[in-house]
């Protein structure tokens, strides 16, 4: 019964046992009219002398043969009978299911097979959308580009326009270097008025604005 999957395989496996214990009966017939005397042409009568040019059968083989054919048929009709309750089982459970036929709810219905492939094909692409999705977005995070301030903090841990005595935070107004000029100035970002109440650390604003000149 390993290679049974289905209801259906379950009933010709039934049918499997039933031919071969019909076929180990048979054999066992042919096998008692040889140990009963001649019953038809091929039989042969252990009772009396064989004819010249016949070799029977040793009697002790027959035995053997017939007690071997005993515990084959046994056997067989043990599976068979587990087979049979087997069946019983899975048609009473069945029943149980009001206005549906075990053909329409069965395991391998062709209906229940497609919609759960479906359910496998949309989850593998939700799954691989939200992975395509979470590789672009850590792609974009490590391609946008820092501030002047948040490379210095990445560099030397330290807050550049965080003042040191009311630890409140700078707004940088300019940076001016002697040989190349204006390098940063606030204009060109965002407006005055809006960046002088934002804050860019969470640490307090201060309103005070401050120029660096490099030298």
């Amino acid at each position: 019964m390993l290679g049974i999957k289905t209801y259906k395989d379950l009933q010709l496996e039934k049918e499997i046992i039933e031919d071969r214990i019909e076929q180990l009966k048979q054999n066992q017939k042919l096998l008692a009219k040889e140990l009963r005397g001649p019953v038809d042409i091929a039989a042969i009568d252990y009772s009396k002398d064989k004819g010249v040019g016949i070799t029977p059968r040793q009697l002790e083989g027959v035995l053997v043969e017939t007690m071997q054919l005993d515990s084959m048929i046994y056997l067989e009709e043990e599976r068979l009978k587990n087979t049979i309750r087997t069946i019983q089982k899975i048609d009473a459970r069945l029943q149980q299911l009001e206005g549906l036929h075990y053909r329409r709810y069965g395991l391998y219905s062709r209906r229940r097979n497609k919609i759960s492939k479906q359910i496998v094909h949309l989850y593998n692409f939700i799954k691989q959308m939200s992975i395509e999705k979470l590789l672009k977005d850590k792609k974009q995070e490590l391609e946008k580009k820092k501030s002047w301030k948040e490379r210095i903090i990445e560099n030397f841990a330290r807050n550049p326009l965080l003042c040191t005595r009311c630890k409140t935070e700078k707004i940088l107004w300019k940076i001016w270097h002697k040989d190349y000029g204006l390098i940063y100035d606030i204009k060109e970002t965002k407006n005055v008025e809006d960046i002088s109440y934002e804050s860019f650390s969470g640490t307090p604003l201060c309103r005070k604005i401050i120029q660096i000149s490099l030298f």
